[in-house]
């Protein structure tokens, strides 16, 4: 006797594993994050993706209009008290964040999209760079103002 364990499953015939091999093979390959990604909802569990999450669109959108909002701010305090420099850097924060939060809009659409993770972690994270050199900008006016009649 045969000392394998019987399955009910009949063996497939030569034909139909031919057959399998072949669809097998004509199917797409998966590539997940990269450049060449291909993942969609719809073929990818949200789980495959960078954060697991779907980035929320009502939030995202409302993140990008206050810092649109904060930018029409700074360029009429801007013009008004004559602080170009200041002004040019918080525009610059503000149009980062506002690029940022418009990638991860597009993360909201394909939580897959490669330029739409590169985008919002670029600007995101590289916004903050120009409100420290507002800061630095208001910090050397501060000093100026303060310390005018002293001489170092």
């Amino acid at each position: 006797m045969d000392d394998r364990p019987s399955d009910n499953v009949p063996s497939a015939s030569l034909e139909e594993s031919l057959i399998m091999n072949y669809m097998a093979s004509q199917l797409p390959k998966v590539v997940v994050f990269g450049p060449g990604s291909n993942c969609t909802l719809e073929i990818c569990p949200l789980d495959w993706s960078v954060y697991k999450y779907q980035p929320s669109l009502s939030a995202n959108a409302t993140f990008l209009a206050l810092f649109g909002l904060a930018m029409v701010m700074h360029i009429y305090l801007g013009i008004r008290w004559r602080s170009w420099w200041f002004m040019a850097f918080m525009i610059s924060g503000c149009i980062f964040e506002m690029i940022g939060y418009g990638g991860r809009i597009m993360l909201y659409k394909n939580p897959f999209s490669f330029p739409g993770f590169l985008i919002q972690i670029i600007t995101i994270t590289g916004a903050p760079v120009f409100y420290t050199a507002a800061i630095y900008v208001t910090l050397s006016k501060t000093q100026v103002f303060l310390y005018s009649s002293v001489d170092l």
